[in-house]
């Protein structure tokens, strides 16, 4: 196949193509299954802190970062499930409100989201990294701040039977964003403590061609 865009696109050796696969119940541990570069992360060595959800009182929970050139295409969030909760979460990513880092929450609707994740498939023994993708890659604004927000507000749960999100607090927590909770009315920014995430995607100058199929980071080269 001929390159219809000249000898210079692309580079010499060819061009990335990009998918963003998304299934019905994205139940997938991180690793190996990303798609995209690293684009930004909070992580620990530590099991840090448990944030609840989906336990009567939370319902969403969220985490603050500022762009840069990006486009993304999902996150990974550390989740353990405790007891018998039913229900689904939904990963997505919305407007920020307030200062990061200190009194971040989310606004405004989804601006992309991913599709279900069914708790009953989260791991109830050990914190497990579960990648939620999007189904297209959302351009950011550089030096705009966002939030990755986990919606939990269909979980049937209770005190003895929710899901922990993975977090940090006091001097594990090193993010300039910040993690903030939903109690069905009123977003509360935590500004000592950040989700243990990673968000994926690819930078403005990667030479991508971002479209839906069933290819998987794969390399297509250029014919004369």
């Amino acid at each position: 196949m001929a390159n219809a865009w000249g000898d210079a696109w692309g580079g010499d050796t060819g061009a990335w193509l990009t998918a963003w696969g998304v299934t019905a119940s994205p139940v997938v541990v991180c690793s190996g299954n990303t798609v995209g570069s690293e684009l930004d992360s909070q992580t620990n060595a530590t099991d840090g802190l448990s944030q609840s959800l989906g336990n009567g009182t939370i319902e969403q929970v969220s985490q603050s970062f500022e762009a840069g050139d990006w486009s993304v295409g999902g996150f990974c969030l550390k989740l353990l499930r405790v007891g018998t909760p039913t229900g689904t979460v939904v990963a997505s990513i919305r407007a920020h409100t307030g200062t990061l880092g200190t009194s971040s929450t989310p606004t405004g609707g989804n601006l992309i989201a991913s599709a279900s994740l069914d708790i009953a498939a989260v791991n109830n023994g050990a914190w497990t990294r579960y990648w939620f993708p999007f189904s297209s890659e959302l351009a950011l604004t550089s030096g705009t701040a966002y939030t990755m927000v986990l919606d939990g507000s269909g979980i049937t749960g209770d005190g003895s039977n929710r899901i922990y999100v993975g977090a940090d607090d006091g001097g594990d927590a090193v993010h300039a964003g910040n993690l903030a909770t939903y109690n069905g009315s009123t977003w509360t920014a935590q500004s000592s403590q950040d989700f243990e995430f990673s968000l994926y995607g690819n930078t403005g100058d990667d030479g991508s061609i971002r479209f839906r199929g069933a290819f998987n980071r794969r390399r297509l080269s250029w014919g004369g």
